[in-house]
């Protein structure tokens, strides 16, 4: 990839009332803004499309809202995805958040490896009480991957993350960007619906060599009854 970038950011929802409008928020403080912004409500029953509604009054950014009978995450997902027109689509679920540079920093990640189909950084999880788990990724499988150490905490990875992902999955979701055409490309027509194959969707079509980068620092917030997000990106 090269030149100017979109992004889109797809946040399914599901019964998110009490949570939303934060997840926005947190799109909205970002130093590098989207160009779009998709909430799917995925037949929720609480009033969470009100609230999407509400949120682009109040701040005057523009949202995509899809509605939709209740399928599921990969479902919604899927449903966004073929809403978005941009070069790039990150993730973030409805009770998660970003730390202000993920979008800019994943962004960096595509420029720094226009080969790679996915970017991703780790993620904290948190509860009410505070950090839970300070890093999504530290001690999990990811550390077998062959990378190529870049600029700015990036990991390229030169080898394919398909069998240490068999293991369990270690990509958070709140903390995942790809390439929207090599999604689409995916023979079985997009996201799929475990974490396992989430992200392996995306590099299942791509040029031999081309698998992804990661950046080594927290870019995203998530949930375990909520999550944050940051960029500690790695790039696939």
């Amino acid at each position: 990839m090269s030149g100017a970038l979109s992004i889109c950011v797809l946040i399914p929802a599901y019964n998110a009332r009490s949570f939303l409008r934060e997840a926005l928020d947190s799109v909205l403080a970002q130093t590098r803004p989207p160009e779009q912004i998709i909430v799917i409500d995925d037949g929720s029953t609480d009033g969470t499309a009100d609230v999407a509604l509400a949120w682009q009054a109040e701040r005057g950014r523009s949202i995509t809202l899809i509605r939709q009978s209740n399928g599921g995450q990969s479902a919604a997902r899927n449903a966004g995805l073929r809403a978005a027109w941009t070069d790039l689509v990150a993730l973030l679920d409805a009770d998660d958040l970003y730390l202000p540079d993920h979008l800019q920093r994943l962004e960096q990640g595509f420029r720094e490896a226009p080969q790679s189909v996915v970017c991703f950084g780790d993620a904290e999880e948190f509860t009410a009480s505070g950090v839970t788990r300070p890093s999504y990724v530290a001690g999990t499988r990811i550390e077998t991957v062959p990378i190529e150490r870049r600029r700015g905490g990036l990991r390229l990875m030169t080898g394919s993350a398909f069998s240490s992902l068999l293991w369990g999955n270690y990509i958070p979701t709140a903390a995942t960007m790809f390439g929207r055409a090599a999604a689409l490309r995916d023979p079985l027509g997009g996201l799929r619906g475990t974490h396992r194959t989430r992200a392996d969707g995306a590099t299942r079509s791509a040029a031999p060599g081309s698998y992804g980068c990661w950046l080594d620092r927290v870019g995203g917030r998530v949930a375990a009854q909520r999550y944050r997000v940051d960029a500690r990106a790695r790039v696939d």
